[in-house]
């Protein structure tokens, strides 16, 4: 088995980091006696991540390792904790174990699983691939796409459901723009937009 050492701040910048390099020997000490069936990687002296994407926890008080009970995020990716900040498990695996000499941000899961996050299922790539990847696999199509590019993200949205639709009640019986804005205390930019069925 091999012992891979890495540090958290190499994926993101992390201040006030509270790793302990003078104990790193006897961290690499306790995971090498957990017995561990294969390569894993030590994260700023506190946490294991393993190629199959398990996440574990060091107590060095304790002299234990606990494995990390991971969460599921509602866009179905894996995460873990770290500091006590969410992590998406593919993201650490992919950076402990897999070169990525062109520097790309993303990663795919090659067989479309977002749960499976196994060393093998993962590969550094560019959005471009990613997108025509999920076209090809048939994960997305033209009309998701487009459902996705119109839809405002959350913060940036000051219409609920309900008023969205009395606002397209109002369009069908003829209102202006200027009007329903004027009783919606938003944009005439805005109703024109959902006139024209180009957000919400």
């Amino acid at each position: 088995m091999e012992i891979i050492e890495k540090k958290i701040e190499d994926i993101t910048p992390y201040e006030k980091n509270p790793r302990k390099n003078d104990e790193a020997e006897l961290v690499i000490e306790m995971v090498s006696s957990y017995n561990f069936n294969e390569d894993v990687a030590i994260v700023n002296n506190k946490y294991v991540v393993t190629k199959n994407g398990e996440v574990y926890t060091v107590n060095l008080n304790k002299k234990g390792i606990k494995r990390q009970k991971l969460r599921k995020h509602t866009n179905g990716y894996i995460r873990a904790t770290i500091f006590g900040k969410d992590y998406y498990v593919h993201r650490l695996v992919a950076f402990c174990f897999i070169d990525n000499p062109n520097g790309y941000k993303e990663i795919s899961h090659e067989d479309n699983n977002k749960e499976n996050n196994c060393v093998e299922n993962l590969k550094w790539c560019t959005r471009k691939y990613n997108n025509k990847k999920m076209f090809t696999d048939g994960i997305k199509n033209v009309e998701m796409m487009r459902k996705i590019a119109i839809k405002p993200k959350l913060k940036a949205r000051t219409l609920n459901e309900d008023e969205v639709k009395d606002i397209k009640r109002k369009i069908r019986n003829g209102m202006s723009d200027t009007q329903i804005a004027n009783i919606f205390n938003c944009t005439r930019g805005k109703i024109y937009c959902i006139r024209k069925e180009k957000t919400y």
